[in-house]
């Protein structure tokens, strides 16, 4: 450690704006477990999940803690589109970035016994008629997620805008909306549905979704 260079003196909190077991919820937790078993901080690490607006609420709370380095919140581009939208007023450039630890992928997941066979069907449907395919989402509209779904939709010929979408605070939540049948596609991160893929609850349409779309279409010969 170099001379000077600023350590805890207190309990430091970190934010996740996502339920426990959400996409921003594991990233912490992992993030707290290197750190107090390498003994990096020298001071305990609380976590405070405050789900809502894709992490619109989480991050409405850290400016209340405006020059206090003890709080800190875990990030995901919806930061950038939640203002855009008119979501929150919270504006990106009064975050200080500190690192990216990590990359996630989208995955469009399925229920097991569904009609939705692969991705070629999957976009003959949202060609067909993007409104009857209805969606379960994670965790806001305009995040990476729904942005790739939308570039699927555009690229099958779809109309982006007659897209039926049910947004959750957590991939989990979402996850669980396809599991009981109430959306016959969810669009979250591909992580969080280990478990239920796993299982053979769910199966995985695509991931990484639009490279992939992409691809498998014009092997389609739709591209």
């Amino acid at each position: 450690m170099q001379s000077g260079q600023w350590r805890p003196i207190r309990e430091v909190e970190l934010v996740a704006g996502t339920p426990p077991g959400g996409g921003q919820d594991r990233p912490a937790r992992a993030l707290i477990e290197v750190l107090e078993k390498f003994g990096l901080v020298g001071q305990t690490v609380r976590l405070t999940n405050i789900p809502g607006r894709g992490g619109g609420n989480a991050w409405d709370y850290l400016r209340t803690k405006g020059g206090d380095p003890h709080v800190l919140a875990v990030n995901s581009p919806t930061i950038i589109s939640n203002k855009l939208l008119g979501v929150s007023d919270f504006d990106y450039d009064a975050l200080t970035p500190i690192a990216n630890l990590y990359t996630e992928y989208p995955i469009f997941i399925v229920r097991s016994d569904s009609s939705i066979a692969n991705v070629g069907e999957l976009m003959r449907r949202l060609k067909a008629d993007a409104g009857k395919v209805r969606i379960a989402l994670a965790t806001a509209i305009g995040n990476t997620n729904h942005i790739a779904l939308a570039r699927l939709t555009r690229h099958a010929g779809g109309d982006v805008r007659a897209l039926k979408i049910d947004v959750f605070d957590s991939a989990r939540y979402a996850i669980a909306h396809v599991v009981e049948g109430k959306a016959e596609l969810g669009t979250i991160t591909a992580v969080s549905a280990v478990p239920e893929l796993e299982k053979g609850q769910l199966r995985a349409t695509l991931i990484n979704a639009v490279r992939a779309a992409t691809d498998k279409s014009r092997k389609l010969g739709q591209g």
